[in-house]
């Protein structure tokens, strides 16, 4: 819904039929800004975005996002994607606080 709203600069596939309806909006122009990052947590992508990600037990265990033991762990791979994903340019001059 909210990729439907918006036209997020993060947007990512739904599946193949809506695909990531970047040009599909609900209204005649975005009505709102939405900005979504994952971190995908298969096995072969958390090894290749950490390469000390090697306990599979450990791996398996992070989609698990109800367990509160993985919060520090999952904060890692957090940490990776936020620095190869998040860019200044996602979020518009709106957003910027306030000068002291």
């Amino acid at each position: 819904m909210l990729q439907w709203l918006s036209t997020s600069p993060a947007a990512r596939e739904i599946d193949r039929e809506p695909g990531d309806l970047w040009h599909d909006l609900v209204a005649s122009t975005p009505l709102m800004s939405s900005l979504r990052y994952n971190v995908d947590l298969r096995k072969k992508s958390v090894e290749r975005l950490d390469p000390h990600f090697t306990d599979v037990k450990l791996i398996e265990s992070l989609s698990a996002m109800d367990a509160p033991q993985n919060m520090d762990v999952l904060h890692q791979p957090g940490k990776l994607v936020a620095g190869r994903d998040v860019r200044s340019t996602d979020f518009a001059a709106h957003f910027d606080l306030p000068e002291d």
